[in-house]
């Protein structure tokens, strides 16, 4: 929505821009997107972007279904002693909405480590959160 407000189709977030963001902290990111599709802060803030892509992703986690295979292979592993973490870059409240509708893939999870946990002092690329994961896991990283 906010795109088309500044002018921009949504068609001009492209793969490519998707790809070099993904993974990174909205705070990082949105800027760059706004600034890279020469977005003017008075068009739109980085903040606005946001909430207005927040909303169109609430709007999809209900209908969010893991990868075939996924949730069997979890419990398999799980089954078979295999300890296992959750390393996500997005924020707690938006994880627990992804994941409120898939218990089983969540279950087996012994530590979930979130984007905005306080321990995670820098986003990806920097292997911080993975770090985290593997030490609350005790497990060499």
């Amino acid at each position: 929505q906010g795109l088309r407000r500044a002018g921009r189709p949504p068609e001009a977030l492209t793969w490519d821009l998707h790809r070099r963001i993904l993974g990174t902290r909205p705070q990082h990111w949105a800027p760059w997107i706004l600034e890279t599709l020469g977005v003017a802060p008075e068009e739109l803030t980085p903040e606005q972007y946001m909430a207005d892509f927040n909303a169109i992703l609430e709007g999809l986690y209900s209908s969010l279904r893991p990868m075939p295979g996924a949730v069997e292979l979890v419990e398999r592993l799980a089954a078979n002693g295999v300890r296992m973490a959750i390393a996500t870059s997005s924020p707690r409240a938006a994880f627990d909405k992804k994941m409120a509708h898939h218990p089983r893939l969540l279950a087996p999870m012994e530590v979930v480590v979130t984007g905005d946990d306080p321990a995670v002092r820098r986003g990806k690329p920097a292997p911080d959160i993975f770090l985290e994961a593997a030490r609350r896991l005790g497990a060499e990283p």
